[in-house]
């Protein structure tokens, strides 16, 4: 039996046993965000006499307003319907590892390919993860692309399947209302055509957007720093978080009290296991901030454009912990380097095959896709395919569908509808 007060780093043998109460109670503090944990830390300080509470000046749950207070963070509220559901603990850890890898937007960010790779795990393993994931609100969430959350808040939406496979088949003509060559194609009627294409117009494409932090949610968790002589710190935001102890001079006195001693003895238990667990979740985030300052260092001595590839699965073998203890750590999490707030999801990228065999991270094709958009010819903008050639200039050999993905990720409209835009701003 595992102490429900000391958290371990490594799951039990492959993780295909149900987590203990005490080890899943560890890794829902990793998981939580600034915010929720002090929510969570004033919540049981109100009902513990023994948890004595200081400091964290910067974040007082007490003064957050009413609408503040009712929020938690998409993690933690995928994290109350996954235990909802109560699936089988191997299920239940891959689908828990997939919260972790979710964007901002919602999508599931890791291939299958990549996944199995990274969990040690089967395809259907995967999938079926995917799909307790997918089952979860907001509707969309967990999808992979945008063609399947389309599919998916269409489904929820009552849409029958064999209709909803039409649309997901055609969505090019929907795009452009060609209902005739729908109709000759796949037999669905004008009619409902329309009424799903009106449906579609009031999906989300980003179904995670209503749990994007507000402004005065977004505190960070570790600070990163040049200091005077070029070497890069890291360290915990203590005035985020307050210190925890236990009120020992009240627990020996209480202990007097022979008819109060069992209710002592709770409070206790409850206390060290947040302890515990806060002063983990301090400690792995610690880690892995130091690991990414010695892999990032480029980007923290002033290069914002130069990010090096590393996954978490890079930092999960260098500590020696499962990939699903990283994707907690960092899911929600901020870092505030040089006085700027980052997601500490920034820092972890998918390497990218340079031209000359060498590999750079997804984040500095963006960040030189952007720059190429930029100061491209407001009259004639660049398409997928100029900008292709123009990375393969730079030694970046990528395909025209992974700029569009890309694009796509930075919010950038194809060339036609850039240029429609400068169009429209000239006087």
């Amino acid at each position: 039996m595992v102490n429900p007060s000391t958290p371990r780093t490594q799951l039990s043998t492959s993780q295909r046993q149900t987590l203990s109460a005490g080890l899943t109670y560890s890794l829902g503090i990793l998981s939580l965000s600034s915010v929720d944990l002090a929510r969570r830390i004033s919540e049981e300080a109100a009902e513990n006499p023994l948890l004595r509470v200081r400091g964290g000046s910067r974040v007082n749950p007490m003064e957050l307003s009413e609408t503040l207070e009712s929020r938690i963070s998409l993690s933690e509220h995928l994290h109350r319907q996954l235990m909802a559901n109560n699936p089988p603990g191997r299920k239940r850890d891959i689908a828990q590892y997939l919260i972790g890898d979710l964007t901002e937007e919602g999508y599931i960010r890791s291939s299958v390919a990549e996944l199995t790779g990274e969990l040690r795990c089967s395809s259907a393993e995967v999938d079926h993860a995917v799909r307790l994931i997918q089952q979860c609100e907001p509707s969309g969430i967990g999808a992979r692309n945008l063609a399947e959350c389309i599919g998916i808040q269409l489904a929820d939406n009552g849409l029958r399947q064999k209709d909803v496979d039409v649309v997901l088949k055609h969505l090019d003509l929907f795009a452009a209302e060609n209902w005739g060559k729908l109709r000759k194609i796949s037999g669905m009627g004008e009619k409902l055509a329309r009424s799903i294409a009106v449906k579609i117009r009031g999906l989300s494409p980003y179904p995670a957007e209503q749990f994007r932090p507000l402004a005065e949610e977004v505190l960070p968790d570790v600070c990163i720093r040049k200091a005077d002589s070029d070497e890069i710190i890291a360290y915990l935001c203590r005035d985020v978080m307050p210190d925890l102890s236990l009120e020992e001079g009240l627990m020996r006195r209480a202990m007097k009290d022979e008819a109060a001693q069992d209710y002592i003895r709770e409070c206790r238990r409850r206390a060290d296991a947040l302890i515990r667990a806060v002063n983990f979740r301090g400690k792995t985030l610690l880690q892995i901030a130091h690991l990414l300052v010695e892999v990032q260092r480029s980007f923290f001595v002033g290069d914002v454009s130069e990010l090096k590839p590393v996954t978490r699965v890079d930092i999960a073998r260098k500590l020696k912990v499962h990939p699903s203890t990283v994707a907690r750590a960092v899911a929600g999490k901020f870092a505030q380097v040089n006085g700027v707030m980052y997601p500490l999801s920034v820092f972890f990228q998918r390497s990218v095959q340079s031209g000359d065999g060498e590999t750079t991270s997804a984040y500095t094709v963006q960040h030189k896709l952007k720059a190429m958009i930029a100061a491209e010819n407001k009259d004639n903008p660049l398409s997928d395919l100029e900008i292709v050639d123009q990375l393969l200039q730079e030694g970046v050999d990528i395909a025209r569908r992974t700029v569009a993905k890309y694009r796509g990720c930075l919010k950038i409209p194809t060339s036609y509808d850039r240029k429609r835009k400068y169009l429209s701003q000239r006087p």
